[in-house]
């Protein structure tokens, strides 16, 4: 080997090292954040269930902007409201974008077949500028028949079957196998998504090409994969036949628009996942601030009496109550945002603390002089990412939650044995791609014969109402 060899050999060697060894640094001009390994950066900092009590103590040493290094790629985190401000709403095209999902590609759900999961772009403006005519808070108020009618039945489901929670899209039961199939591949796909679940594969490519034994997620992902390709092929076939067939509404829905406008040229792929989509996106969110109404109502029973009183004194026991009443419910409407309150104790008082007196006492339940920053839909994320479906969402909760308090009391549930409560932990909740109480046990009863008698004479009517909705 000649001279010139060996040093090229020697130079490309030490390149590669200092290229190594420079893997992981925080670069010049990013903002703080922990210390940094060589290759991992902060990765092998993220592992366990807690991990968002690890970035809480970040933000209160680093600040409310902080960047977290994974390999050659960098985490900006924004831990404020001022910092969202600024960063996601005012300047939202700076991070409009989301990078892409590995395993969310494999599970069917990546930035080509999901709005969820899509880059910015022409494609993804164009869908949410449709969607968002059928999502707008004045189109939302036409859903407000279906999902009274859908909160009536689970109003029945809950007062026959207690021990049954039921969520989801419209189906004769919780048990028809389309529904049933939904709901297995998007526990599958939640689960996949956990945070930590599977290797940073966007970080570290070469986790990608592990052969099969090795890589087990890519067996369990193809099955969630072909569950979901099945579902959408049907949901979409079924409003071609509807259409065909001169359905009217199938013509009065999202999806129908589009199909009736036709998708451009090459998107046909996209937008007929745009369903499912759309399905993934209110699925597991609505059922899991179910589960956290319900778990707060049982463990806070003062709180629950005095949103009932607040309820019958408007609407007594005669009649179910309707979207119309929910505005008139300060109370019912502050527990509400309380069961989803943020845990900052700089912007939120004792945020420990179930005290949905705090929203009556300023607008957004935060501590004086935190306003000028805050806004109430944070929940639903910001910027031109921001959740198309929010109305629909907060209708939702409104609709529900009164129903649920009108008609039914909820209580611990009390060990047989010994007639003890049983206890539980408010912090237990699964942290999976979705956040929400893990399965717990409580006693539902409703609260009277004559509350019953209007629950089971308004199920017939939703019922009817409904089936116009369900596959013919």
């Amino acid at each position: 080997m000649q001279t010139s060899e060996i040093l090229l050999l020697v130079a490309l060697a030490v390149w590669a090292g200092v290229f190594v060894l420079r893997l992981g640094r925080r670069e010049p001009g990013l903002p703080p954040g922990p210390p940094t390994i060589p290759v991992l950066g902060n990765a092998h900092l993220l592992g366990g269930k807690d991990l968002h009590l690890k970035i809480t103590d970040w933000a209160r040493y680093y600040g409310d902007v902080f960047s977290i290094k994974i390999g050659s790629g960098t985490m900006v985190v924004l831990s404020s409201p001022a910092a969202i401000k600024e960063v996601v709403d005012k300047h939202g095209w700076v991070g409009s974008s989301r990078p892409s999902n590995y395993i969310a590609e494999l599970c069917g759900s990546g930035e080509q077949s999901s709005i969820l999961f899509a880059t910015d772009g022409p494609r993804l403006k164009n869908l949410r500028r449709t969607l968002a005519r059928f999502f707008s808070p004045q189109n939302s108020v036409r859903y407000q028949p279906a999902q009274a009618a859908e909160s009536t039945l689970l109003l029945h489901d809950l007062i026959t079957h207690p021990e049954i929670i039921t969520y989801g899209q419209r189906a004769p039961n919780f048990h028809a196998p389309d529904v049933l199939a939904f709901y297995s591949s998007l526990d599958g796909m939640i689960h996949a998504l956990a945070p930590g679940r599977y290797p940073p594969f966007e970080l570290f490519p070469v986790f990608k090409y592990l052969p099969p034994p090795f890589a087990p997620w890519r067996a369990a992902c193809q099955e969630v994969k072909s569950v979901r390709a099945e579902i959408q092929t049907s949901l979409w076939e079924s409003l071609r036949r509807r259409q065909a067939a001169g359905d009217e509404e199938s013509f009065d829905c999202a999806l129908g628009e589009l199909m009736h406008r036709g998708p451009p040229p090459g998107e046909e792929h996209f937008y007929s996942y745009t369903g499912i989509g759309l399905l993934d996106a209110g699925s597991d969110t609505s059922a899991a601030f179910l589960l956290s109404l319900v778990l707060v109502l049982s463990l806070y029973p003062e709180c629950q009496e005095r949103a009932r009183k607040e309820i019958d004194a408007l609407i007594g026991p005669a009649r179910l109550p309707v979207a119309e009443d929910g505005p008139k419910l300060p109370y019912l409407n502050a527990l509400i945002r309380e069961d989803a309150i943020f845990h900052d104790p700089e912007i939120f008082e004792n945020p420990e603390v179930f005290n949905p007196d705090r929203f009556l006492n300023s607008e957004y339940g935060t501590r004086p002089g935190m306003d000028a920053d805050f806004r109430d839909n944070f929940l639903f994320g910001g910027g031109r990412r921001i959740c198309i479906g929010q109305w629909i969402g907060r209708s939702t909760m409104q609709i529900t939650a009164m129903r649920l308090i009108w008609a039914l009391t909820f209580a611990d549930a009390r060990d047989p044995a010994t007639d003890k409560p049983l206890s539980r932990d408010l912090d237990t909740y699964a942290h999976n791609f979705v956040v929400m109480p893990r399965t717990f046990k409580c006693k539902i009863e409703p609260r009277g014969a004559e509350y019953r008698d209007v629950v089971v004479q308004a199920q017939e009517d939703a019922k009817h109402y409904l089936s116009r909705f369900e596959p013919k």
